[in-house]
């Protein structure tokens, strides 16, 4: 199982990577890497993996990492490489175990307005997994 000092490595060399000038290759190959990585990993278990781990920020980079997933999944033909259905499972799996986290509800109290809405629009926030978001 990847350790919470893995997975903060491994995310940050991703995240920082897809920063940066945008363009068509340039999503796609944020997209295939966000897969690479979020595709494989057991949502189930990222409670566990991420223990204290989890702050606000990283909770908004995941949910923007998905939604560029989705996105992209949607726009472009990606023929086996990302499906659609695969994505939305696997975030389906992320939004119920993301409020498992410790600080998950500690985390949302430090959103800014921005990052709120971020965490609304992916469904984190509006769909009953967690209580109403408060200011």
């Amino acid at each position: 199982m990847l350790s919470a000092f893995e997975f903060d490595k491994r995310w940050r060399e991703i995240w920082v990577a897809g920063q940066g000038s945008g363009g068509q290759e340039h999503d796609l190959s944020r997209a295939f890497a966000l897969w690479r990585f979020l595709g494989k990993l057991d949502f189930s278990k990222i409670p566990n993996i991420l223990g204290s781990l989890l702050e606000p920020e990283l909770l908004v980079q995941l949910l923007q990492g998905f939604s560029h997933l989705l996105r992209i999944s949607t726009q472009a033909n990606l023929g086996a490489d990302i499906q659609l259905r695969d994505v939305e499972a696997q975030f389906l799996v992320a939004l119920s175990a993301l409020p498992k986290c410790q600080r998950f509800e500690t985390s949302l109290m430090f959103l800014d307005e921005q990052e709120r809405s971020c965490g609304e629009r992916s469904g984190l926030l509006d769909k009953g997994l967690v209580g109403k978001s408060t200011t």
